[in-house]
């Protein structure tokens, strides 16, 4: 795809895509979206894989139900001007053990841990080629948040 793209409406075109999807059948995406027309170093199929990838991980964690919630702000960080978008789900959580192995190059064994570890590899690679950062916050029991910082180009 071309590159760069506007960022906010590739993450709205993905949004939708995702909510056809499979995987979003059972769950309730809740998205708040900053309008804005900044752009990224990104093509509108990696912002599709990050949001899939996020989504599918977020209905696994859920076991098929519960609330996906995707926000998309503009922030002005210590790097300069930034993109921050927060995959929040209501799912089981993770304990620090487990978060510790979705960083490592090879997740756990564990099949579902695993698929997520290697959806989660791949996220950060796109996000890392978007010049970007990205967070994973989780307690067992509260669910998990995703955080992506995308430089604004």
């Amino acid at each position: 795809g071309t590159r760069p793209v506007a960022f906010a409406e590739a993450v709205a075109g993905a949004i939708a895509l995702v909510r056809g999807a499979s995987c979003a059948a059972t769950i309730d995406i809740h998205a708040r979206l900053v309008v804005d027309h900044g752009q990224v170093d990104a093509s509108t199929h990696e912002v599709f894989q990050v949001l899939s990838h996020l989504v599918a991980n977020a209905a696994r964690a859920m076991d098929g139900v519960g609330v996906v919630d995707i926000q998309l702000e503009r922030a002005e960080l210590a790097a300069g001007d930034h993109f921050r978008m927060t995959v929040a789900d209501t799912g089981r959580g993770m304990d620090t053990d487990t978060l510790a192995h979705l960083s490592a190059p090879f997740p756990l064994a564990k099949s579902a841990e695993r698929q997520a570890g290697l959806g989660l590899s791949l996220v950060r690679h796109l996000v890392t080629r978007w010049q970007g950062a990205l967070e994973v916050s989780s307690l067992p029991g509260r669910g998990t948040t995703i955080t992506l910082s995308v430089p604004v180009l």
